[in-house]
């Protein structure tokens, strides 16, 4: 068990659902959440994962655990999770005897890009660094935040070798827009990280229709569902092109 109890926002302190479904969300998607309850008139009740557990996958796995047993135990039927692969820390999540559904996607990078029909299951670019509100919110996760603590820590010259190395690959700093959030006021973030590693800043369409499949019940293959008692595994995440068959 985790230190950390679940952030409830949306009910009272010590909840039942009663039967219905539960959104286990990250904080990093939030914008995109609100949006999309919006855009399906859903009312969920939200339970909040702190957006710092992405390089983490163990931790997030243990965490997420926590919170699908704490929505269970008090009546979650259907518990929803507003996460990807996450580097594997998805694996081996289960329920006891409420639905899973999740986004089949890598990432919550993936899904947010996602628009219109889906050709491959990896729809972000290597190479690209990419931006949202929520993300450049984390300033553990941005270039800026990272580079600054280095210098405190090793001194200007060998930050900027250390900089240099993690991010030699990169060639554009994109920004995400999935209409969930204002690209403009995000825009000078975007600039200032491109400016560090030394490439373009660009803005790339996005979508959010994998989160509102998610919230209103409309589940088609973007759509992860797992029986009560059945562990997720990484070959759930597969991406078949019905084209194709």
């Amino acid at each position: 068990m985790t230190d950390i109890l679940p952030d409830i926002r949306k009910v009272t302190a010590d909840p039942r659902f009663d039967g219905g479904p539960v959104l286990i969300s990250c904080a990093m998607v939030e914008d995109e959440v609100t949006c999309a309850m919006k855009a399906v008139g859903a009312q969920i009740p939200v339970i909040w994962v702190d957006r710092g557990y992405h390089n983490e996958p163990t931790r997030l796995r243990a965490v997420l655990q926590e919170r699908i047993d704490w929505a269970e135990d008090r009546g979650a039927k259907t518990v929803l999770l507003a996460f990807g692969l996450c580097g594997n820390g998805a694996v081996g999540l289960r329920t006891r005897s409420a639905t899973l559904a999740m986004p089949r996607f890598d990432d919550c990078i993936n899904f947010m890009l996602k628009h219109g029909e889906r050709m491959q299951r990896g729809l972000s670019k290597a190479g690209v660094m990419y931006l949202t509100r929520g993300w450049s919110q984390d300033e553990a996760a941005t270039v800026i935040g990272l580079r600054e603590r280095y210098a405190l820590k090793y001194g200007e010259r060998r930050a900027n070798i250390i900089m240099r190395h993690m991010f030699e690959g990169y060639k554009a700093v994109s920004l995400i827009d999935n209409g969930c959030y204002d690209v403009d006021s995000v825009m000078p973030i975007a600039c200032a990280t491109a400016r560090e590693l030394g490439v373009c800043t660009r803005v790339d369409e996005g979508g959010n229709e994998v989160l509102e499949k998610l919230l209103s019940g409309r589940w088609d293959d973007d759509i992860l569902v797992v029986e009560p008692g059945r562990a997720l595994e990484q070959d759930d995440f597969e991406f078949e092109d019905k084209r194709k068959r």
